[in-house]
């Protein structure tokens, strides 16, 4: 098709399909600019939305944790605690032979000598005590008896009588029971 307008018309006609062009490339590159804003700013708050989930996720399970943490410590302290009330209960249970021992020794004059001794707990208040030995002299066996009868934590001391017939080399048994300290 020829065109048989004048220069000046031609060039206004160039220059509004050229103007038509730029306002489609310009309204083309805004769109697109546009998308890519609103692309980012969905990115940028769905992104933002996982951290802040995450944090939460984040912050239950610590606190989850924290909490677990607790009940491990309660329980540990009080299986500790458990384990020390039996361990008291126990000890406090026990008599302490060394010092039955010592009172015995306290009693005991001299010329007495001991072969043997058995300890066994009876009951939750009392102990037995056996003990077999040898005396140089009746006299000391009667001593040591009067000893045991005197003491508070000795009680029911049984000499047989067979042990009261030699006056000297006494070989003798006895048995006496121990009570306990909060007894006396």
């Amino acid at each position: 098709m020829i065109n048989l307008l004048p220069q000046n018309e031609k060039k206004i006609l160039d220059n509004r399909e050229k103007r038509k062009l730029i306002l489609i490339l310009e309204i083309l590159g805004f769109s697109f600019f546009l998308c890519l804003i609103l692309i980012l700013v969905s990115t940028k708050i769905y992104i933002y939305g996982q951290v802040e989930a995450g944090k939460i996720m984040l912050e239950r399970q610590k606190n989850n944790f924290e909490i677990s943490e607790e009940k491990d410590h309660s329980e540990k302290i009080k299986e500790a605690n458990k384990k020390f009330s039996e361990l008291k209960t126990f000890y406090s249970s026990q008599v302490q032979v060394s010092e039955i021992l010592q009172i015995l020794l306290d009693v005991t004059p001299e010329g007495i000598y001991f072969n043997n001794l058995a300890y066994q707990k009876q009951q939750a208040t009392s102990s037995e005590i056996t003990l077999s030995g040898f005396s140089r002299t009746g006299d000391d066996l009667l001593k040591f008896k009067d000893g045991l009868d005197k003491e508070e934590r000795f009680e029911s001391a049984y000499f047989p009588p067979s042990t009261w017939i030699e006056s000297e080399n006494v070989d003798f048994n006895v048995k006496f029971k121990v009570l306990d300290e909060t007894r006396s």
